[in-house]
């Protein structure tokens, strides 16, 4: 994520981080000191679905977010595993990259 935000100069991140201490703590000192990254308290739904809808281009693993996302956000970027039930009523199915996400970054055609 860090490498996004620092290959295009005109993009933030915001990021809801986990509850476990274990969690957040090594991305609070991997990516707290950039001016363009927002690291906040978790969301409750309203504000997270309200985030999704505003942003250009949402990451996500293979949780939750995934499943509905992709109903709001073109486009959603998941990595890790492909699930094995990939929703059909997705209007926009999410693009997968796997568990190494791609080398260089460019924005996103608005088509």
């Amino acid at each position: 994520m860090l490498q996004i935000v620092e290959q295009v100069s005109d993009v933030a991140l915001l990021l809801p981080l986990h509850r476990n201490p274990t969690v957040r703590e090594p991305i609070q000192a991997a990516l707290g000191h950039h001016p363009r990254i927002f690291l906040t308290e978790p969301l409750d739904y309203p504000s997270l679905v309200g985030a999704m809808q505003r942003c250009t281009l949402l990451l996500t693993d293979s949780g939750g977010i995934q499943e509905e996302a992709p109903g709001w956000v073109n486009p959603c970027l998941c990595y890790g595993k492909r699930p094995n039930d990939p929703k059909p009523s997705w209007p926009v199915p999410p693009s997968w990259w796997g568990q190494t996400p791609p080398q260089s970054w460019q924005r996103p055609s608005s088509s």
